[in-house]
């Protein structure tokens, strides 16, 4: 009887040392951009958006010092929102996703910028302040889609990002 009980007992141990370190291993911060799209390489619209969130968070800071902004000052010293909005749609572009850039007016003196990645099966929206929304039913086999200007495009965006940061300021 002693044997098993310590058997199941060491067992237990095991399995709770496992899973702490397992929960205590944190992903290695990127040196390189390419260290980002290496490992975000290949993987679907969602998976991407949300492997370019997990590498850039390992290291992301928001300040408002002005640095020059390429990759290795903002690993350093961080950036504004338009820094890594940048960045973003340069890792969505190296990637293989259409990727852009998008500025969101405020007010008279002050705004926001995210971006957008996506294919023809949907898009994510990547903002430096939270993780990526993203909508893969925008592809729809067998139908024809309505056609619309970029500046209607755009309109849209702007309409679905706003409603997006009015559901997380309620939250």
């Amino acid at each position: 009887m002693k044997i098993r009980t310590l058997i199941i007992m060491l067992i237990l141990v095991v399995g709770i040392l496992t899973f702490c370190t397992i929960q205590l291993v944190k992903k290695p911060v990127p040196l390189t951009e390419q260290d980002i799209v290496n490992d975000c390489a290949n993987l679907s619209l969602k998976r991407t958006a949300n492997c370019l969130y997990k590498n850039i968070h390992t290291f992301y800071e928001y300040d408002f010092k002005v640095y020059e902004p390429n990759f290795e000052a903002m690993r350093l010293h961080g950036g504004i929102c338009l820094d890594w909005a940048k960045l973003y749609q340069r890792l969505g572009a190296e990637l293989g996703f259409y990727s852009e850039v998008i500025y969101i007016n405020m007010s008279d003196i002050s705004g926001h910028a995210i971006t957008m990645i996506s294919n023809n099966r949907g898009y994510c929206f990547l903002d430096s302040n939270t993780k990526p929304y993203c909508d893969n039913n925008f592809y729809v086999p067998d139908i024809k889609l309505k056609i619309v200007s970029p500046e209607e495009m755009r309109a849209e965006l702007i309409r679905i990002t706003n409603e997006i940061e009015r559901e997380g300021m309620e939250q």
